[in-house]
């Protein structure tokens, strides 16, 4: 496999994917990986590929968590362009907590459905996997959709401290891409590139 970052690319075996100052990992598919750390951009990554990806008439669907300037989290469902509340700082007697947020079912259920409703798309986006999801909880389904659906590409977001954990997760190794403030504005045309080419070809 090849990591590639900052325009270098390292060969590297599987096995050795546990760390975190690896870059970009080029896998066999075009199931991807966004990762970083928080706040570095990779929402926003997102955000820009489906931009790209949907004027060239590539159809996303999946789910991105949105910060409010409330500090809430809001889940949209990128096929309909709905929202709903993910997430908040206050507890409604039913948000299952992580760190300073309280994931509310609801909103759980919403982002479920959201991936589920991707599947007939060309690429499912997950925004994001995380501690919940390693625990079986939030949107820990979207691994077995992507397993599953052998010829959906995916764009997948975990947090850098969570990434070697969810690498043994995936049948096919995905390509994993660290965004940076170095390259957070190039990072969705790489990616939109592979998706095209691999689009093509089916």
């Amino acid at each position: 496999m090849d990591f590639i970052g900052n325009d270098v690319v390292y060969h590297v075996a599987r096995p050795e994917l546990s760390g975190p100052e690896k870059q970009v990992i080029a896998g066999t598919n075009m199931n991807c990986i966004v990762t970083g750390e928080t706040g570095v951009g990779k929402t926003t990554t997102c955000r820009s590929f489906i931009k790209m990806a949907s004027a060239r008439g590539i159809h996303c669907g999946g789910v991105l968590s949105l910060k409010t300037k409330t500090g809430a989290i809001t889940a949209q469902n990128i096929k309909t362009g709905s929202e709903t509340i993910l997430a908040g700082l206050d507890d409604n007697g039913e948000g299952i907590q992580v760190g300073r947020y309280f994931f509310y079912e609801d909103g759980l259920e919403f982002g479920r459905q959201a991936i589920m409703d991707a599947i007939d798309c060309d690429v499912l986006i997950v925004d994001e996997l995380g501690a919940l999801e390693l625990g079986g909880n939030g949107f820990a389904s979207a691994i077995a959709v992507i397993n599953h659906h052998r010829k959906l590409n995916a764009v997948v977001v975990i947090r850098r401290r969570y990434l070697a954990r969810f690498l043994l997760l995936f049948v096919s190794p995905p390509a994993v891409y660290d965004v940076t403030a170095y390259n957070r504005e190039t990072v969705p045309g790489i990616i939109l590139a592979g998706q095209k080419k691999f689009l093509s070809g089916l």
